[in-house]
């Protein structure tokens, strides 16, 4: 503005120097006068021009077109009513005097104008905004100061060589700044397009949604990011109203929110980011973070909104909340400590257990809880194991805040972060004081009720070995009663001492049958590896006769070697065998066979007939001693046997079980682990009650 205001009021001086202007003075006086006010005009226009800009912020907005309009008009207005009035006066001042040092003493003014410009002004504008322009401007100062030299001490007279090189360098002075502006205009425009380049790059390929739009709504850009989240595309989005892809109740509002805006200049959603909902295409909707900006140009405004789609971090947050809340609500003490043992996070349940609350937990070590009764090595084998980033497990006895003391079972285990390197040590717990006397309370009932059944075994076996001498006396004494008295015994007496005898010898059964019962969980296992096929081949030996009488077929499986007792095998093999044998069936040959079967945890073994088989209801009652399906008159024995079986089968660590089918047979089965593994052998007594 300065630069076109000065080059108006030269131009109004040229014209009245060239007639072109009505003028009243003659030219002598006229060119040297309107010269030194053209000057020192245009010396206080750049001046004060540049002045302006500088006392400007430069975070202020630009200077409004309709102002610099205006200023040129009366900056032009005022240059040409000064060159008028000059030009009609008939007298002007004398400006010339040669032959002295000043022979143009009024372009003197404008001379010391423009060494302040160049040295003191026009560098403090390029200092603020360094440019083309601004670096031309400064030198152009260059051209104007020699301007005045040369019309301040060398002109003395109308077009002499001082006059001539004036006119020239006022020019150049022209000129530079014009070339700088010029550049500037190109390097800017350049620089503009290669920034509205960049911004469409970085707009079509953000990863946010760019969505702009005018004062009604309407789209006017719609990047690539945007498609994909509302599923329209560029071409049909741009022109349709933003409240298509906006629910209900925004919808509704958002010219409200527009026309509060423009009127008010204030609004509750521009300017800030805030959480809300898009609309796709096909009228899903999607949870949005919006921030609205507003964009001014040329006097419109428009507004222009990043959208960012965050459904994931939505369902981020609900898994992490989810996750807090279970372990949070978990029943088993969780808590998060750093590296160094600094406690960071506690559940309830640390809290519920412990005593402490959270504030007086979090920052402090979880030695708090230490009691002193649980041994420095153990807290020596964690630090060591968490250390080398392993899982640690075992028992602390701890001491809660009000000194009680309580158990914990648990497992401390390291957190690792995305590179795998160990940032927290996590510790999940679980208060196990009931359990420990739980555990405490059976143990000691186990050995009472041990001791129990030892006691009642030695009595047993006392009391069976001690009935045995009376009842061999009491069957002897009855035969020798019957011997005394001969022929002359009445038959109802000799079937009384008949019943006498044999009920003295069936109890004597009973009372040998009860001693292997109890000599079968009294004596100790000799525990080694033995064949059972050995074991076996003894069992039939012992029951060779019943076989021979029964005529019955044997079968067998090839039956491989185990640890137990060679004894207790044998005698389980020869009472399910004898068992077999006692409970065929009349109608058919006896077929029994010996069965092996491999499982995963050991040896699956079993005796199998086609006897005559019972009810399903009775196939668990038949191993409890003395229990018997059929009377004494049907056949004979104690029910002893299948007790023993169980005896023996429950101190090797098996289980023994029957499947029969009433009428087909029955099947036998019990378990043995493998050869050589490692069993859990007890000699003591089970507590199991020996009547029935």
């Amino acid at each position: 503005m300065a630069l076109f205001c000065a080059g108006c009021m030269d131009a109004f001086h040229v014209l009245a120097a060239d007639r072109l202007l009505h003028s009243v003075a003659d030219s002598v006086n006229l060119i040297p006068f309107t010269w030194a006010l053209c000057r020192s005009f245009n010396a206080v226009i750049m001046l004060g021009g540049v002045l302006i800009v500088c006392s400007r912020s430069k975070k202020g907005r630009g200077t409004p077109v309709s102002f610099v309009g205006l200023a040129c008009v009366v900056l032009g207005g005022t240059a040409f009513a000064i060159i008028h009035y000059c030009a009609t006066r008939n007298s002007l001042p004398t400006t010339m005097f040669p032959g002295s040092l000043v022979t143009r003493p009024y372009d003197v003014a404008p001379l010391v104008l423009f060494l302040v410009a160049g040295v003191v002004v026009y560098p403090r504008l390029y200092r603020r905004s360094p440019s083309f322009f601004t670096h031309a401007l400064c030198l152009s100062a260059i051209p104007d100061v020699a301007t005045q030299l040369h019309m301040a001490f060398g002109s003395s007279s109308l077009f002499d060589n001082g006059f001539n090189v004036a006119h020239f360098l006022k020019i150049v002075a022209y000129v530079v700044p014009l070339f700088g502006l010029c550049i500037d205009y190109f390097v800017t425009h350049r620089n503009a397009d290669s920034s509205r380049a960049r911004m469409r790059a970085v707009i079509s390929t953000a990863a946010d949604g760019i969505i702009t739009i005018d004062q009604k709504g309407t789209i006017e850009s719609f990047n690539a990011a945007a498609t994909q989240m509302f599923g329209y595309s560029e071409r049909e989005a741009i022109g349709m109203n933003i409240k298509s892809m906006m629910p209900s109740p925004h919808r509704e509002h958002h010219d409200e929110y527009i026309e509060s805006f423009l009127h008010t200049g204030t609004s509750r959603i521009i300017g800030r980011v805030r959480e809300t909902e898009g609309l796709r295409r096909d009228g899903a909707l999607f949870p949005i973070d919006l921030n609205v900006s507003v964009v001014e140009s040329r006097r419109r405004r428009s507004f222009t909104g990043l959208v960012r789609d965050v459904s994931r971090r939505k369902e981020s947050e609900n898994e992490l909340s989810k996750l807090s809340a279970a372990v949070e609500q978990n029943p088993s003490i969780v808590v998060i400590t750093d590296v160094h043992g600094t406690i960071e996070y506690v559940n309830s349940s640390f809290v519920a257990v412990t005593g402490y609350t959270k504030e007086e937990a979090l920052g402090r070590n979880p030695r708090i809880l230490k009691s002193s009764q649980t041994s420095e090595g153990i807290y020596r084998s964690l630090w060591e194991t968490i250390s080398k980033g392993e899982v640690w497990r075992g028992e602390f006895l701890n001491r809660k805040k009000n000194g009680e003391l309580y158990w914990e079972s648990g497992s401390i285990s390291p957190v690792r972060n995305a590179k795998g390197q160990v940032t927290h040590y996590l510790a999940v717990k679980q208060d196990i004081t009931q359990r420990k006397k739980a555990d405490q309370q059976l143990r000691e009932q186990n050995i009472s009720l041990a001791n129990k059944n030892r006691e009642l075994d030695e009595f047993t076996y006392v009391a069976s070995h001690d009935l045995q001498e009376p009842l061999r006396k009491l069957v002897s004494f009855s035969t020798l009663l019957k011997t005394d008295i001969g022929g002359d015994l009445p038959e109802k007496a000799a079937t009384d001492i008949k019943f006498i005898t044999d009920s003295a010898k069936r109890m004597e059964a009973l009372v040998q049958d009860l001693l292997q019962l109890s000599r079968s969980g009294r004596s100790d296992m000799k525990r080694e590896s033995i064949p059972l096929n050995e074991c076996a081949d003894h069992a039939l030996e012992s029951l060779s006769t019943a076989i021979e009488e029964a005529e019955a077929v044997i079968e067998r499986d090839d039956l491989p070697d185990v640890v137990a007792d060679r004894t207790l095998m044998t005698q389980l093999f020869q009472n399910l065998i004898g068992n077999a044998l006692k409970y065929r069936s009349p109608d058919r040959t006896p077929v029994i066979r010996i069965t092996v079967e491999s499982s995963e945890t050991g040896w699956l073994f079993g005796v199998r007939d086609n006897g005559i088989g019972m009810e399903s209801q009775y196939v668990e009652q038949i191993f409890a001693p003395f229990k018997r399906l059929h009377g004494r008159g049907e056949y004979k024995g104690t029910g002893i046997g299948l007790a023993i079986c169980r005896k023996v089968v429950d101190r090797h660590g098996g289980r023994i079980w029957a499947e029969s089918v009433f009428g087909e047979g029955s099947h036998f089965k019990f378990t043995l682990n493998r050869g050589k593994e490692k069993l859990q052998w007890t000699n003591e007594l089970v507590a199991e009650p020996l009547s029935c």
